[in-house]
């Protein structure tokens, strides 16, 4: 009946219309809904089974609250949203949540089957910031894998790596035990060796589940892939992972430090790896904002066509925006003019052609009082206005008009290339 009863177009917890399913998991659905009072969308996860007597409702209503608290105290931009904890009227817990457009990482890794360096360490300093903003609010999140980092397209168009479902996330001095006995906390292939072996956990045991996306983004497969769950966890506490070739020496140091079995041998925190993975591919902002533009999801159709990036620096500080034009929606004036023609003499050439036809409306003018008059019209009483003269262009069709001394100032000088901008946080 549960199941049954949620169908496009009836309401759940009292205000909220659902528009389509837009995902199933084990412990949970996700809706496109509408706010009733204000028309806003939201995504409602609905807990499945919480509203019964036994053990796992119980976790399940456990995890739905603890998912709330954690987000309430996270705001953050590289962390999903939650507005509210809401009850059914049949005792279903509803957790309503900010509207993502966009795909999880697993989707993406599923059509690109593994991503260039750049992209990749792009993604990851998302999720580092996300993960720097929870650890220094004491908040581990215990379950980081691909389906649950999110690359989000907002309607103006910024991609922000984002993480979800902080359902078994670890808080300060909790000792709620929000799993079903016999059952393992977390997902098997990216747990850390301490999570897998119930031992007391730090912000660490997270940085090694952020090692395994980082191979699995780098080399399309994870580290401890295999057949059954038993082989998974022994795989994690046993093997350590092979070198991918494919990178380079710098960026492997990096991975396979943040993969170490034991927890004192990784980096010290979320801000030190992102920064380890800057320094080891020694990309600007500029060039890892156009790598991660290529392979991001497209935005909205009514979005503008500028995809710009937040990657988030994960140092405690507001985190630059990036920004790449995907689609130019103007002619630049070095677009038109050739590479080898700078700016300087285009601008000569320009103002030559200008001083040539001012001489040569002179002398046109000059040749006699007496026959200036014959190319009035006799019915005209007025002087003809002016002339407009206009520099000489390479491409007169495309090219913005220009006046001779220097271009207007709107118009951008540099290579489309180059128009990648880096501006304040927000």
């Amino acid at each position: 009946m549960e199941g049954a009863r949620f169908v496009p177009g009836c309401t759940v917890a009292g205000k909220f219309t659902l528009v389509e399913q837009l995902a199933a998991g084990g412990m949970s659905d996700i809706w496109l809904a509408e706010n009733d009072a204000t028309g806003a969308e939201v995504a409602l996860k609905i807990a499945r089974g919480s509203n019964g007597i036994g053990d796992e409702s119980v976790v399940a209503r456990e995890r739905f609250r603890n998912e709330a608290r954690a987000c309430a105290k996270l705001v953050h931009r590289n962390i999903v949203r939650v507005f509210d904890l809401l009850e059914d009227d049949d005792g279903l817990l509803v957790l309503v949540m900010e509207r993502l457009h966009g795909c999880t990482l697993t989707e993406l890794l599923r059509v690109h089957g593994k991503l260039e360096p750049a992209a990749v360490v792009a993604i990851a300093m998302g999720v580092l910031a996300g993960l720097d903003h929870a650890h220094r609010a004491s908040v581990i999140h215990r379950d980081l894998k691909p389906d649950n980092v999110f690359l989000s397209i907002e309607a103006d168009s910024i991609v922000t790596p984002k993480l979800l479902d902080f359902g078994i996330a670890k808080f300060p001095l909790s000792t709620e035990n929000l799993t079903v006995e016999g059952l393992v906390l977390g997902t098997p292939q990216y747990m850390s060796p301490e999570q897998i072996r119930a031992k007391k956990l730090d912000h660490r045991s997270d940085l090694f589940s952020v090692g395994t996306l980082l191979h699995e983004m780098l080399s399309g497969t994870s580290p401890f892939d295999a057949p059954t769950t038993s082989a998974q966890l022994a795989a994690v506490l046993e093997e350590m992972p092979k070198r991918i070739e494919s990178i380079s020496p710098s960026l492997w140091e990096v991975v396979a430090r943040a993969l170490e079995k034991n927890p004192d041998g990784r980096q010290a925190s979320a801000a030190s790896l992102s920064a380890e993975l800057r320094d080891a591919v020694g990309l600007t902002d500029a060039v890892l904002a156009s790598a991660l533009a290529k392979v991001a999801p497209k935005p909205p159709a009514e979005a503008p066509q500028q995809i710009r990036l937040v990657l988030g620096l994960a140092e405690g500080r507001s985190a630059p925006t990036l920004s790449a034009r995907v689609t130019p929606t103007s002619v630049t004036l070095a677009e038109v003019v050739p590479r080898r023609f700078s700016l300087k003499r285009t601008t000569l050439y320009g103002v030559a052609a200008l001083v040539v036809a001012i001489a040569g409306v002179l002398l046109v003018t000059l040749k006699g009082e007496d026959t200036s008059n014959a190319a009035l019209p006799e019915t005209s009483t007025t002087a003809a206005p002016p002339p407009v003269v206009a520099a000489a262009a390479p491409a007169p069709s495309s090219m913005p008009q220009m006046s001779g001394a220097r271009p207007p100032a709107s118009v951008d000088p540099r290579p489309l290339k180059d128009r990648v901008a880096l501006t304040p946080g927000f």
